[in-house]
């Protein structure tokens, strides 16, 4: 399992691509985080009144919050069970709910940055990262209580499994183990990524 968990390239950042990586990071976030205060509209009300997220719509059991997420048939559960727990971790209130899709949106800015700074170089890292950072279609979800910034992450976390179990010479049980629960976290996040 170390084997596994360790580090995805084998080479060490330089120092000039932490320094762009970290402004680009910075950069993201404060694009998205004036936008964290907004009203909610339309579909992060749907959101909200199915996780039960209180003191608007009463506090509710997960089975209960599980029960309401599945009559709505075009969302799987797991973004809603992730918001769920994180709701009781840091607070309902809106700024606090979509920090949940921020994060995941900033962590796939990341791994996409260090999977191309593994299979190709530094910087063309920074020219994915780039341009799915600026991307306004991602910055639009960036800071959405929807699902859309966790399936961007779940699926490269997919992608970087892949490469470990099915790209690697001697892949182990860990690698295969790991592929199959990325495989398992896209389709919970969302059921048209098993279209993909």
């Amino acid at each position: 399992m170390t084997e596994f968990m360790a580090g995805i390239s084998n080479q060490r950042p330089s120092a000039r691509f932490l320094v762009v990586m970290t402004a680009l990071i910075l950069l993201l976030t404060g694009l998205a985080a004036a936008r964290l205060r907004l009203p909610l509209w339309a579909d992060e009300i749907v959101t909200v009144q199915q996780i039960g997220a209180p003191p608007q719509y009463g506090t509710i059991s997960l089975s209960e919050s599980l029960s309401r997420v599945q009559e709505n048939v075009w969302h799987p559960p797991g973004y809603h069970v992730l918001l769920y727990f994180w709701g009781y971790a840091v607070g309902w209130t809106p700024f606090a709910l979509r920090a949940m899709s921020l994060f995941a949106g900033l962590l796939a800015v990341a791994l996409v940055a260090q999977l191309a700074r593994r299979h190709f170089s530094a910087r063309v890292a920074v020219y994915a990262a780039f341009t799915m950072g600026v991307s306004a279609f991602f910055i639009n979800y960036l800071y959405d209580m929807r699902p859309y910034s966790l399936l961007v992450l779940t699926t490269l976390l997919m992608l970087w499994t892949y490469e470990r179990a099915a790209i690697r010479v001697q892949p182990t049980f860990w690698a295969y183990a790991a592929f199959a629960l990325s495989v398992a976290a896209v389709i919970y996040t969302h059921y048209f990524a098993a279209l993909g």
